[in-house]
């Protein structure tokens, strides 16, 4: 074989190698839920959040069904993981909480601002309180252009303590009130301004503004308000102008999926797993999303590992034979 068809070989095995992504399949989800009022980890917190929409007033249990959709796409399982810590070497600090705040990309502060500000109201003291300042310190240390910082000094017993603490009331109502201001609030607003009359449609809107963020970023990420932009481009009629809303919604759950599977960082996340819960549920037209709920959902696995290794040993036979 001459060496100018080695090259062809070489830089085709090399783009395979470099575009197979990770397979779907069923992982150890599904889950059924039943009756969230019987979820202990809520009846004794504040979640008192707005709930009037154009049309419809979404329920607490519907609320705490969405909040359970999310755990389940995080942790799989429908019990709130509140104790959750690991530093994932990501680039974003320690990873804590149900939501999975991180240290270093600001909503982590938050949370720990909120544990302060209570054990001051309460006249006590909390472990996780004293955190504070190193949580500032952080917020104030320079961040990547994506608003994150792998910095963590001050944290050295972050991670133990939130394992131990992170699961009382003051830290779990400090994780729901954070998830409200960022993310249930703003999602309220822009269902309210697109005419929201259906359940299932502000479970989708929450979703992507906790997983992708609630605007655009800047950064080519595409957060809520653009992929609603994207929507309504392709059906080239808005939800506030009179799209239909189910048609409306089940489009931006495929658009969502679509840009999700081109995105290289996007497509190595949870966040397949969060777009196909809420794809499936527009799927099944359940609009009120009512109880018992069967969730299904996708895991990543690595099927492409063995194609991939398959490639990588004729890239290594194609190399060694341009030297023998």
């Amino acid at each position: 074989m001459g060496s100018s068809n080695y090259h062809i070989v070489f830089y085709f095995l090399f783009y395979c190698l470099s575009t197979i992504k990770p397979a779907l399949v069923i992982s150890n989800c599904p889950h059924t839920i039943t009756n969230v009022s019987l979820l202990s980890d809520l009846q004794e917190l504040d979640l008192s959040w707005t709930n009037s929409l154009y049309n419809i007033n979404i329920t607490g249990s519907q609320i705490q069904t969405m909040l359970t959709l999310m755990n389940v796409a995080l942790y799989n399982m429908t019990n709130f993981y509140w104790n959750y810590a690991e530093n994932l070497n990501d680039g974003k600090g320690i990873t804590f909480g149900i939501m999975l705040f991180t240290s270093g990309s600001f909503d982590g502060r938050r949370v720990i601002e909120k544990i302060n500000d209570a054990a001051m109201q309460n006249g006590i003291s909390h472990p996780l309180a004293a955190y504070f300042q190193a949580f500032l310190n952080i917020d104030n240390s320079e961040h990547d252009i994506y608003g994150n910082t792998s910095f963590i000094g001050g944290l050295d017993n972050f991670i133990q303590d939130w394992q131990t603490y992170g699961s009382d009331l003051i830290a779990k109502q400090a994780q729901l009130d954070v998830i409200n201001d960022l993310y249930w609030e703003p999602t309220i607003d822009i269902a309210r301004s697109l005419k929201i009359n259906h359940t299932a449609s502000v479970s989708q809107l929450f979703d992507i503004c906790m997983n992708q963020g609630c605007d655009q970023d800047g950064y080519n990420n595409f957060g809520l308000i653009q992929l609603i932009n994207m929507t309504d481009d392709a059906l080239t009629i808005g939800l506030a102008e009179g799209a239909n809303e189910r048609d409306w919604n089940e489009k931006l759950a495929e658009i969502r999926n679509a840009y999700i599977d081109s995105d290289d960082i996007w497509n190595n996340s949870r966040a397949y797993t969060r777009a196909e819960i809420q794809r499936r549920i527009v799927e099944t037209k359940d609009y009120n999303i009512t109880l018992p709920l069967d969730i299904t959902c996708v895991d990543q696995y690595q099927g492409g590992g063995k194609i991939r290794a398959f490639i990588f040993f004729f890239l290594l036979l194609t190399i060694l034979q341009l030297f023998i």
